[in-house]
């Protein structure tokens, strides 16, 4: 419990990488940096398990988590554990655009299947800019079953809520070397034989490398697909995908 307690008065939240020791009595206690912390379990402590919602209670002893928390003179206060196979994902999330199909709505914000099959709850506000057939439109204009792009923005309670959303590619730059990241983009043409699918973006043409790739893959990777993809820059200077996801566009 003692742990960087003295930097309290200097930063409002702390981020460490930790492994979970028990969960007990509200109470969450990891071992970070060499120490064991405890940090209390609040009513919007959000928990991320295998890139979904949980409860503490999910967490096993020994997973390596990321944790979010609040410190202050009284101790520590959870606002965010995440597991190894989360953390990227969110990240991507946040800070990303992603690619999915809209599949409800309530006054809290819309959910959306993701492109790798996994569902997230995006707030959705007056501000957010909404784009039909690139043109700007009203958020009552969405409808359950749109595939659309989503750029993020996260909250001060480490929500997330729609700084962007459309029907058509949003602009993703390429990433710059040792920088993966992620890019979205419709198919102009895919070489099965060589793997190698070249994807427009906007005024942006992509060509990436798919290292690993099955039929069902091949089979989803028609001309017009939307696609997502993480992606990393060799030495080369060839995009490779590290993992990708198709969905069927309207126009398919």
């Amino acid at each position: 419990m003692l742990l960087l307690l003295a930097c309290a008065s200097a930063s409002q939240a702390e981020i460490y990488s930790a492994k979970v020791i028990r969960v007990e009595g509200g109470m969450m206690v990891f071992q970070a940096n060499g120490t064991e912390l405890q940090a209390k379990i609040e009513a919007k402590t959000h928990f991320w398990r295998r890139r979904a919602v949980v409860d503490a209670f999910k967490f096993n002893p020994g997973d390596e988590v990321t944790i979010n928390v609040r410190v202050n003179e009284k101790g520590y206060f959870l606002r965010e554990v995440i597991d190894s196979e989360s953390a990227r994902w969110l990240g991507f999330i946040r800070k990303g655009v992603m690619l999915g199909t809209l599949r409800g709505g309530d006054k809290e914000g819309i959910l959306v299947e993701l492109s790798d099959g996994s569902r997230y709850k995006y707030r959705l506000t007056e501000n957010a800019t909404v784009l039909l057939g690139g043109r700007p439109a009203k958020s009552s204009d969405l409808r359950q079953g749109m595939v659309v792009f989503i750029k993020g923005r996260t909250t001060s309670t480490l929500d997330t809520s729609v700084a962007t959303i459309s029907d058509t590619p949003l602009r993703t730059e390429p990433p710059k070397k040792d920088e993966p990241g992620t890019i979205v983009g419709e198919v102009t043409e895919f070489d099965s034989e060589k793997r190698v699918l070249n994807l427009k973006n906007g005024d942006l043409e992509s060509r990436v490398v798919l290292d690993k790739l099955s039929v069902g893959d091949a089979s989803r990777l028609a001309t017009k697909a939307f696609v997502w993809l993480v992606v990393e820059r060799t030495d080369s200077g060839l995009l490779r995908a590290v993992e990708f996801h198709a969905v069927s566009s309207p126009k398919q």
